[in-house]
């Protein structure tokens, strides 16, 4: 995957008006959208949430990864000091970016990133 991907974590208890929160506000709608149908496979689930559009026109982009990913798999301290993992200013350790490793240009070689 060559994306960026941000973590957040979103606590409720630090929340004073919970409700307007974009999960609270989000989540509403997906669960018009799928009342009185039934949630028979996770297909079906991620379709209904595909399908969502509030009314301010945000839509839900939505879809079912079906591989299969071995369980148990076990990373060296060496693997996970090459993910690069940057710590946003509040809580970096709840919220933080995951980057892609740089491309290599020309001839293949090994980077190690120490941060």
């Amino acid at each position: 995957m060559n994306r960026e991907v941000q973590v957040r974590f979103w606590e409720r208890a630090g929340v004073k008006f919970l409700r307007a929160t974009r999960q609270h506000r989000l989540f509403s709608f997906i669960s018009i959208n799928w009342r009185g149908k039934p949630l028979r496979s996770y297909r079906t689930i991620v379709q209904l949430i595909a399908a969502t559009k509030t009314d301010t026109g945000l839509k839900v982009r939505a879809e079912l990864d079906e591989n299969k990913y071995p369980k148990g798999v076990k990373i060296s301290d060496t693997q996970l000091a090459a993910v690069r993992i940057t710590p946003h200013a509040f809580h970096g350790d709840w919220n933080y970016t995951i980057s892609p490793r740089p491309k290599l240009s020309g001839k293949t070689k090994t980077v190690r990133i120490i941060s």
